[in-house]
């Protein structure tokens, strides 16, 4: 698999991307787009759950469609995919940041409130290759970041990682190979530098423990973690593309990604857990690695944009899918999609 959501350098990691690029140097610009402008209250939470599933054929993703050079290895509809991805954000005061990971970013701020934003992702994967072989394995992704409101940049003051992933890698010797691998990343942010601490076993293998320390600017980058929020408070439009600055362990620096809108019939979602709600309207936007030398496969989201027809379902720009590429390490080609859609919404407002 590839990782998503902690910038995608390997092959699962939900809550990473492929991103690099220039950087700017600009303080970032957020919006309350996930309260719909209102200034969100203290003891705000909102929890919202994602199925899983594996899109091969392009049908809703064209350029995301399997690559035919893994055909030699994998049968065909021989992906399949099972789980659930659920994002968690909980507005506190300072006093809800544990003690240990308060660091001096806040004491440069009058800070009344605190973001936690946490995602679970859960997934089995299913493999049947030619050669006979099926491997079942279960993917896991953790992680938790702190942050500070949209008036200050949503700057980052500490975050956790974890992920238990599988990677393909199919060559002619090894046609069923998988790598196992366990990252573990801890990152604490002050106003002019960072500190990345990073675990990674492979194969039950552990790697020396690596800490890299680097400067940066306050306000003007999110941490890896933030990106499946930051995304829905980001303020893009149709006309051109928006960068943003995303600091991923797996790079060691912040990255630049480019955002901007994606054509597509679809122009809204009916959320099946309000069967009488009417749809919603939705825009859908894609991103890539900001980088001339390489941009990689592009991600795509989708983002409420208003309320339900009936008003049932509140604007509160809620991310309504989400795809990335998979990756084949061994026959270096893209294997699909992996899918997030949006099944199920709790909120809390204070």
């Amino acid at each position: 698999m590839k990782k998503l959501f902690a910038l995608l350098a390997s092959s699962v990691l939900l809550l990473s991307l492929m991103l690099t690029g220039c950087s700017s140097q600009s303080f970032l610009s957020f919006k309350d787009n996930f309260t719909n402008g209102e200034t969100p209250k203290e003891n705000y939470s909102e929890t919202l759950t994602y199925s899983l599933s594996y899109d091969g054929d392009g049908i809703n993703f064209p350029d995301l469609v399997k690559s035919t050079a893994s055909d030699q290895f994998i049968t065909k509809d021989g992906i399949k995919y099972q789980g659930t991805l659920v994002t968690t954000l909980k507005i506190g005061n300072k006093g809800s940041i544990p003690k240990e990971v308060i660091s001096n970013i806040l004491t440069t701020e009058t800070i009344n409130e605190v973001y936690l934003f946490e995602t679970a992702f859960n997934l089995t994967a299913e493999y049947t290759f030619v050669d006979g072989t099926v491997k079942t394995v279960n993917d896991s992704i953790n992680s938790k970041v702190y942050f500070l409101p949209a008036g200050l940049s949503f700057a980052p003051i500490y975050s956790t990682y974890k992920a238990d992933i599988h990677n393909l890698s199919l060559t002619a010797e090894n046609p069923s190979y998988m790598t196992h691998v366990i990252y573990e990343y801890i990152t604490t942010y002050n106003t002019s530098d960072f500190t990345i601490e990073k675990f990674v076993t492979e194969n039950d293998v552990a790697k020396d423990k690596q800490t890299v320390t680097d400067s940066y600017t306050y306000k003007t980058l999110i941490d890896n973690n933030q990106l499946l929020f930051a995304l829905r408070n980001f303020d893009t439009n149709d006309e051109t593309s928006s960068r943003l600055e995303v600091l991923s362990p797996a790079y060691n620096q912040p990255k630049s990604i480019a955002l901007s809108a994606h054509t597509t019939t679809e122009e809204e979602y009916k959320l099946a857990q309000y069967p009488d709600a009417g749809a919603t309207p939705i825009r859908n936007f894609h991103m890539v690695v900001a980088n001339t030398n390489a941009s990689g496969a592009a991600h795509f989201f989708t983002i409420q944009n208003g309320a339900s027809k009936n008003n049932v379902v509140p604007n509160n720009a809620m991310l309504i899918k989400y795809a990335q590429p998979l990756f084949d390490y061994g026959t270096l080609s893209n294997i699909g999609a992996l899918v997030c859609t949006l099944t199920s919404v709790e909120i809390v407002n204070g």
